[in-house]
């Protein structure tokens, strides 16, 4: 999950997922900047392991977009023929 540049959301609700592999999802995430959003319903997760996740898909959601306002105004740039 970590090098993964694709992923956007992953469906993990339902899965008897332990508070370990929320603590292992959260961490995945410090490096996974694309991930934005994840289902994690019915496990056995802390409510504070949920909110960090949470945080953290929101973090990426942010990033995506600052990247995506980078990258049109540098082709309005481009376009325009200034630098």
């Amino acid at each position: 999950m970590g090098s993964n540049t694709s992923l956007r959301a992953l469906d993990l609700s339902c899965n008897s997922l332990s508070e370990e592999a929320g603590r292992l999802l959260r961490e995945g995430l410090h490096s996974n900047t694309t991930l934005s959003s994840m289902d994690l319903r019915l496990n056995q997760i802390t409510v504070d392991t949920v909110a960090a996740v949470e945080d953290a898909c929101k973090k990426n959601k942010l990033e995506a977009h600052r990247a995506r306002r980078e990258y049109l105004e540098a082709v309005r740039l481009q376009e325009t023929g200034s630098s």
